[in-house]
């Protein structure tokens, strides 16, 4: 009697998560279940994202999945680096800190530029190759037809902030790092980087690509064919 129950358990948990993956029933493979929780199989068609990919396509996916996760992450932190200098809520540097102190954490913010710049070309390119390769699966996958429109949508906003990143960093390439530390020309860049209007638009852009997360967590907007 208790093993029964376990095997009624175990059913009904394989049934849920079944179902979470969209898996097509065509037999009722567990009897019990089957007659507990009868499943209308004409409501599901199987989509899986990876099954028919070729080898290409999925190195291809693996390439923009693994690329997207440096890039944002990597951007969250540069974030914190950034905001590190602003008193909290501001963008007015903090009084205590010496010219050399911020200089030292704006040199920093502008090295780990180098590696996000990096990661969201290769993700941007890619991502174009790959919504290419996956066209025929855009109309039943709505959250990923959302997913690549709101990340293009944001990239006009990447960009421009980009282009004061590589300007920093040309800095750091150019220029001693004695000289660096007691110059304002870091400093400069780095505020026009965080100006009010720009700092304004950049959030809008992160809470868009955390929007594109939650679609691919999700899925919502996924069409059930028979």
């Amino acid at each position: 009697m208790k093993f029964t129950s376990l095997n009624r358990i175990f059913d009904v948990v394989r049934i849920v998560i079944n179902l979470y993956f969209c898996r097509k029933y065509s037999t009722p493979v567990f009897s019990f279940a089957a007659r507990k929780y009868p499943i209308n199989s004409s409501k599901y068609h199987t989509i899986y994202p990876m099954k028919d990919f070729s080898t290409g396509a999925k190195f291809i996916a693996s390439l923009v999945a693994m690329s997207a996760v440096l890039w944002f992450g990597g951007s969250i932190v540069r974030y914190a680096i950034a905001f590190d200098v602003f008193l909290p809520g501001t963008l007015t540097l903090k009084p205590f800190l010496t010219p050399g102190e911020v200089n030292a954490t704006i040199r920093f913010f502008a090295i780990t530029g180098f590696y996000t710049a990096v990661c969201y070309a290769v993700t941007w390119i890619f991502s174009i190759v790959l919504m290419i390769l996956l066209r025929g699966r855009l109309k039943v996958n709505g959250w990923l037809f959302m997913s690549f429109a709101l990340f293009y949508l944001a990239s006009p906003i990447e960009l421009y902030q980009m282009w004061f990143d590589v300007r920093l960093i040309e800095l750091t390439q150019r220029i001693d790092y004695r000289t660096l530390m007691a110059t304002n020309d870091m400093l400069t860049i780095f505020m026009q980087r965080f100006s009010p209007k720009l700092n304004g638009i950049g959030f809008i852009s992160i809470l868009a690509h955390f929007t594109v997360l939650l679609y691919v967590i999700w899925q919502p907007l996924k069409k059930k064919t028979p």
